[in-house]
């Protein structure tokens, strides 16, 4: 026994190795250091992946080909309330609405065929059945193989963007709604200076589409004679900045062109950035229609004024010229019953009438001077008298004369050569 024992610790001697068998080992070698370098890389990728994960403020998760939850980074944990521990090994329904399985198992099937779907905006449920508004993208998970083993999902939270946007399109229906219910033409256009928008009204008014107005469309409507200073004030305007007022004519749908006063006014958004200009328009015709017959009225009026004034000044003219003539009338007839003889001293007049005479034109207790010729000479002569009568025309003839006759044939005659000379 002792004698087989010692054999089997006697050392065998070792063969020396070959050129070929140093080879080989040193081959083995490298690939061993290979393989280790290897997996140490993949762990450290595996260990950076790991840390991306962890550290996004995404939602990754991971399930298998049925559906179940694989994987569960921190973030999803913040947006649905369920811990890694209580997730994985659940059904991804668990964080699904009940009426969107249908649409998940769409997409579950989508993905497995090798289909990635990217930014799908869709609805997520927390824990505490809180509905969240996700963008997920959705792609297939490899082996080596190529083989899809799994689907990735990274959501994103766009809740408060859903919200901002369901305002903004709630602004913009009232905006729609007030534009096309208000008795005005309404139009916008962008920072480019091109219309954006036109309402119902201005619409309805022209008779055009929204797209054949679109742009400069609109200028096509324009009157030719208006078109210029219509461009160029909306162009300086729009330059500039400023509030403009305008009026000029535009064809209505029938083919008339109707006068109408445009107002425009920059618009900016939130950031108070330049967005464009707002501007409204209403139609003016009845009232340049108003006007011009107001002026027309006022002229007539004032030439109603002058035509009064005229037949006024006339009438007066008249009316005076006539008790200028009746007066001048009087007067003469004053004049030629100063010169009517005495009837009882002479036979040239009637002593009626003579009488009659005085009574109609002498003021009482008024003295008088007569010229008159006798009967027995013919000589001119003058006498004084004064015509006295208590009441008017009661006793017309009560004349007494106060101073005898004279007289005055030389002294006429005198008068008389010198108006002639």
């Amino acid at each position: 026994m002792k004698a087989n024992s010692e054999e089997r610790n006697v050392k065998r001697p070792q063969k020396k190795k070959t050129g070929r068998a140093k080879k080989r080992s040193l081959e083995r070698y490298k690939h061993t250091i290979a393989d280790a370098t290897e997996r140490r890389r993949s762990e450290e990728v595996r260990l950076l992946y790991s840390s991306i994960v962890e550290s996004s403020d995404d939602v990754i998760i991971a399930k298998n080909r049925e559906g179940v939850i694989s994987a569960w980074n921190p973030a999803a944990q913040r947006m649905f309330g369920y811990t890694e521990k209580e997730a994985i090994g659940q059904p991804i329904t668990i964080i699904i609405p009940s009426g969107l399985h249908k649409e998940e198992n769409n997409i579950l099937r989508r993905v497995l065929a090798g289909e990635r779907i990217t930014h799908y905006e869709t609805r997520r449920v927390s824990k505490t059945g809180t509905n969240i508004d996700l963008s997920i993208t959705f792609s297939p998970i490899r082996d080596a193989r190529g083989t899809i083993i799994a689907v990735s999902s990274i959501a994103r939270d766009i809740t408060e963007r859903k919200r901002a946007e369901a305002a903004l399109r709630e602004s913009e229906e009232r905006f729609r709604l007030v534009a096309n219910t208000a008795p005005v033409m309404i139009w916008m256009s962008g920072i480019d200076n091109l219309c954006t928008y036109f309402n119902e009204g201005w619409l309805e008014f022209t008779g055009r589409s929204l797209e054949e107005e679109m742009g400069n469309g609109w200028a096509k409507g324009v009157h030719p004679d208006d078109l210029r200073l219509c461009v160029d004030t909306y162009t300086k305007a729009f330059d500039q900045g400023e509030r403009y007022d305008i009026e000029y004519r535009l064809r209505r749908r029938d083919g008339e062109y109707r006068w109408i006063l445009a107002t425009g006014v920059s618009r900016f958004s939130v950031d108070n950035s330049f967005a464009g200009y707002i501007g409204s328009a209403i139609d003016v015709t009845e009232h340049k229609l108003a006007e011009v017959a107001l002026s027309t009225v006022g002229q007539k009026l004032i030439e109603a004024h002058e035509e009064e004034r005229t037949r006024i000044a006339r009438e007066l003219h008249d009316d005076i010229s006539q008790r200028l003539a009746l007066l001048s009338g009087q007067l003469a007839g004053l004049n030629r019953a100063r010169s009517r003889p005495d009837p009882r001293s002479w036979n040239t007049w009637d002593s009626q009438q003579l009488r009659l005479d005085f009574a109609k034109n002498c003021p009482n207790d008024t003295e008088w001077r007569l010229t008159f010729t006798p009967r027995t000479s013919q000589k001119n002569c003058h006498s004084r008298f004064r015509f006295v009568s208590s009441e008017y025309c009661k006793n017309p003839c009560r004349m007494r004369s106060s101073i005898a006759a004279h007289d005055t044939s030389k002294s006429r005659l005198e008068v008389a050569q010198t108006r002639s000379s």
